[in-house]
């Protein structure tokens, strides 16, 4: 019981310290004059009848380097599909979506531009 105790406090820890750093990336800065990889801001993405991402704002600069990591069910294939133009968010006025600074992208000519590696893509 100890024990969980003190791996349930790391993990406590480990989010909270998580959530800052992602709180302080999203006001970092990119390299001046570069548009950011990324930049979504308050993106509501359903996945059948679930809210997959709710509320989701991110910020990846040009000279950042990223890993995404998380618990199974918790959004990480769904942001990727959101990337990969697969997934769509909800239209909604306070949202928006710019991958490599720009809006509104020709699927086929996108996919070229990324490099995005997952289970999915794996043969049966």
């Amino acid at each position: 019981m100890g024990q969980r105790r003190t791996a349930n406090e790391q993990q406590r820890l480990h989010r909270s310290a998580a959530s800052k750093l992602a709180s302080s990336k999203l006001v970092t800065m990119t390299t001046e004059g570069t548009p950011p990889l990324l930049d979504f801001h308050n993106l509501c993405v359903m996945r059948g009848q679930k809210m997959a991402l709710d509320g989701f704002t991110l910020r990846i600069g040009a000279d950042e380097h990223v890993a995404i990591l998380g618990p199974n069910g918790c959004g990480k294939s769904t942001f990727i599909r959101t990337i990969t133009r697969e997934c769509y968010p909800l239209l909604r006025p306070d949202s928006s979506l710019a991958i490599l600074g720009e809006v509104n992208w020709d699927v086929f000519d996108l996919r070229t531009r990324l490099g995005i590696v997952s289970n999915d893509m794996m043969l049966s």
